[in-house]
This record gives structure tokens, C-alpha cells and sequence, in this order.
């Protein structure tokens, strides 16, 4: 199935699951977790409270609630200090962790976001392409919908340049549309 990278907001998303990038705690957090918890609605934060305190890389998944997806996939990834501590492997095994959660629960489409680009420091162009890597390995060996969810412009445009750069290695393998 192919995958696309698109400028939208995750709460709008149609697709079997989204992934939220939150802490570890459960709570509601800023960015994207609090757009999250407000449109899926109060029931989306007792459920998550069920799976207590994640660890880094750890998925959990709840119902979606208010959402359009069904399913709502909760990460912690690891917060970034200076790319030589093992954040690039960690923010890797978050994207596996999240993508074989969806697979187990026979998710046939689902949206994720540039994890730890936000609160969590890493920079947008380092995580995009642990994004990309991760999700190609998991495509070339499981069929699912994936889109990779930038929301801000910033990342947009990285994304669109560093698109460039891999989208003749992954096009063998899948469709990739850059869509805004």
C-alpha cells in the first residue's frame, strides 16, 4: 500500500489509527496531545490512565473516541540532547513499536507524526529521516496505508526537501505522494 507525507492536522485524519506523541505520564500534554485529547474528548485520558507510565519507545493503544480514527496509538519517544546518546535508535524503535502495535491490531491505515520534533527537541530534519527509515522498513514487510503527518510549515518544507533526496530509493519499493 503506498505512503504519503502531507501538511494536515492529525485530529482530521480518516484512518484506522493515529499515532500520539505524548509524555509519559498520562495526562494531557501541549501540541498535538492536547488537540488530540480535546477532539477525541475526556473518555481518550481515563483509558490511557489504564496503561499508567510508558517508558520510552513503549506504544499503548485506546479507542479514538471523538476522533475519526478508530484506534489511538500513544508513544513516548526519547528526548533529544546532542544526536550521540542513542536518540536516533530510540526515536526508531518508537516509530517500530507504534507500527507493530497497529499491524497486531489489524490496523489497515494509519497516521503518524514526526515524533519528537517538538517538545522533545529533536531537529525536524533528523527526525524525518528516522521517520522515513523506520516506516520503509516496516512497508517492505507488512501492506498498510502510512501517512507521515507534518503539521507545521517548517516541517512541511524540510520534508519537501528532503524528499527529493530519497524519493528515487523509496519509490521502488512504494508509492510516495507529497500531498499539502
Amino acid at each position: 500500500m503506498p505512503f504519503t507525507i502531507l501538511r494536515q492536522d492529525i485530529t482530521k485524519m480518516d484512518v484506522d489509527a493515529i499515532v500520539n506523541s505524548t509524555s509519559a505520564e498520562p495526562s494531557v500534554g501541549g501540541g498535538a496531545d492536547r488537540m488530540i485529547h480535546r477532539v477525541a474528548g475526556p473518555d481518550l485520558l481515563i483509558e490511557r490512565r489504564r496503561y499508567g507510565t510508558l517508558k520510552v519507545g513503549q506504544a499503548v493503544l485506546t479507542r479514538g473516541f471523538g476522533l475519526p480514527a478508530k484506534y489511538v496509538i500513544h508513544v513516548l519517544g526519547p528526548l533529544y540532547h546532542d544526536g550521540r546518546q542513542g536518540e536516533h535508535a530510540r526515536l526508531y524503535d518508537t516509530y517500530k513499536q507504534a507500527l507493530k502495535l497497529a499491524k497486531t491490531k489489524q490496523v489497515q491505515s494509519i497516521a503518524l507524526p514526526l515524533i519528537g520534533s517538538g517538545t522533545f527537541a529533536f531537529p525536524r530534519g533528523e527526525a524525518l529521516e528516522t521517520a522515513l527509515r523506520a516506516i520503509k522498513a516496516f512497508l517492505d514487510e507488512y501492506d498498510m496505508q502510512v501517512y507521515l503527518v507534518v503539521y507545521d510549515e517548517a516541517s512541511y518544507q524540510i520534508s519537501l526537501e528532503r524528499f527529493v533526496s530519497v524519493e528515487s530509493y523509496l519509490e521502488r519499493h512504494h508509492e510516495i505522494p507529497m500531498v499539502e
